[in-house]
Order: C-alpha cells, then sequence, then structure tokens
C-alpha cells in the first residue's frame, strides 16, 4: 500500500486525481454523487486516500444531501478502483461478526490499509454497549468485525474481557492482530479470512522452541502475503530452563521459528561477537 502522494496523485480541497496512463482520472470530488449512498447524497468529506499496486484505491469522508453537515450526514469508507466504488461500511451499520447493536461511526485517521487484491482494514470508533473501537477488514465484498475493545477476547476463558488494541498488520492471507487482553497480558491473533488463530499470550510458555520459558512481552511486527508473521518477543526462565531475553519469531500454520535472538553470533562480525 502506497499514499496516493507517492504515486505522483493530487489530494486538494476534498477533490483527488490519480495520474493513470491515459491521464488523469478523478476518484471521488466534493459535490459528485456518492458512490453507494441514495441518489441526492454527494461526497462533502474526502480524505486519508490510499492506493495499491493494482490501482485500487480507498478512502474515507462523509456523504450528505448538500455540502455541509445535516442531520443525514454519514460517514464511510469507500474502496475499489477509480469508476467502481463501493462502500465499505457506512455510520450506523453493524459488520458481520459483530453483535447488531455494535454499529460503526467513523474510520481512524492513519490506519486504512489496502492489500495487493484490493481488500481493505481500518480501526474504526464504534457505537453500543462496552466497545469504544475495533479492527475492521472487507475482503470478497463484506465487512467484517475482527475485534472490537470491551468484547470477548477470542479464545480465552469465557468472560475474559478484550481490552486496549495494540496494533495490526495486513495483507491479502489475512489480519495479525495484538491488545491487551484482562488488563494485563498482551496476546497476538492471526485471522485467515475465516477464522481467528491465537499465536502468542504473555505468561505462557513458548513450548514450541524454548520448553520451560514463557513469553515476557510481545510485539507485533509485520505479516506478509504468504500468511507469515513477524514478532518480537521478550522470555522469562521459569525453573532450570535457558531461554534468550529477547528474540525475533515468525509464526505460519501453527509452526514457529527463530529469526535471530540473544546470545546469536553476529552476521559481519568477528567469530566471537554475539547479540547481547
Amino acid at each position: 500500500m502506497r499514499t496516493l502522494f507517492s504515486l505522483l496523485t493530487l489530494v486538494v480541497s476534498g477533490f483527488f486525481v490519480l495520474n493513470a496512463s491515459a491521464g488523469l482520472r478523478t476518484v471521488a470530488e466534493i459535490g459528485q454523487p456518492a458512490a453507494g449512498f441514495p441518489t441526492g447524497f454527494i461526497y462533502w468529506i474526502v480524505e486519508n486516500p490510499v492506493i495499491g499496486e493494482g490501482g485500487h484505491v480507498a478512502f474515507a469522508g462523509a456523504a450528505d444531501v448538500s455540502v455541509g453537515s445535516t442531520p443525514q450526514n454519514t460517514r464511510a469508507v469507500w474502496y475499489g478502483k477509480p469508476g467502481q466504488l463501493e462502500t465499505a461500511i457506512k455510520a450506523g451499520e453493524s459488520p458481520a461478526g459483530f453483535a447488531a447493536n455494535i454499529l460503526f461511526r467513523d474510520s481512524i485517521p492513519g490506519t486504512l490499509t489496502l492489500s495487493d487484491a484490493g481488500s481493505i482494514a481500518f480501526a474504526a470508533a464504534m457505537n453500543g454497549p462496552n466497545t469504544r473501537a475495533a479492527y475492521l477488514a472487507t475482503v470478497a465484498g463484506i465487512t467484517h468485525g475482527i475485534i472490537q475493545e470491551g468484547g470477548i477476547a477470542p479464545l480465552f476463558p469465557p468472560g475474559t474481557i478484550m481490552g486496549n488494541l495494540q496494533g495490526f498488520a495486513f495483507t491479502d492471507a489475512g489480519m495479525a492482530f495484538s491488545g491487551l487482553v484482562g488488563g494485563s497480558e498482551i496476546a497476538i491473533w492471526f485471522w485467515d479470512n475465516s477464522t481467528t488463530k491465537l499465536i502468542a499470550t504473555t505468561g505462557a510458555e513458548f513450548s514450541d522452541l524454548y520448553p520451560g520459558c514463557d513469553f515476557l512481552g510481545l510485539q507485533l511486527i509485520d505479516l506478509n502475503q504468504a500468511g507469515e508473521l513477524l514478532f518480537y518477543a521478550q522470555l522469562i526462565t521459569q525453573g532450570t530452563a535457558s531461554c534468550p531475553t529477547w528474540g525475533l519469531y515468525t509464526w505460519k500454520a501453527g509452526s514457529f521459528r527463530k529469526v535471530v535472538a540473544e546470545h546469536d553470533s553476529a552476521t559481519g562480525m568477528p567469530a566471537d561477537a554475539f547479540l547481547s
């Protein structure tokens, strides 16, 4: 994903155009009919645009029956190719997978992400009981609610509440995301466009690579097109086990792999040089 600016795209006062090989193409313009809305609705806010390698675009904004805010003013997220735009979700709608009373209010600036194939993901402010923010993803025309603050933490004991969301990475393989659970634990999950898997959580044993070593800290870093996610972990020794204090690791399809960890030899340095 790149910003429109990085591909010679101009954004001026709510009007933005894409520099295509056949010349400039209008993507959206203030006062123009708003895609996916009833007749009479026009764009009156267009902001935070992004563009993908295949020419797909996505942006946030608002539609109304006039250029200005009226009782019919509606925030939304649009995506697609120029001339073929659709709404991912509008204010007052509930994404698939969430309770019907958890409603989209607005996208959070700076989070809109496009995959190579044109799917999108973003953080959103939500309305509803016991919720503040959520991660949403639009894949194959359906906008899914992936995780919400204040909701039940996926794959934790019943009644465990999801705390603050801490970041996500999104590709065509799905979404990796992390957050606080129960007020103190950090966890990382992976949504593969259909189901959610719990990858790691603080306090749990990293038995796959380091039996007897528990996760002390976790930080999600990235996710690639093949569904392999990269994360940083701090470990703590339980009993007599020996484990590195820190390391970079990957997870894919249930398997963990070490990239680099404390005490590994330092590549390109003298033979007796080690990472610390």
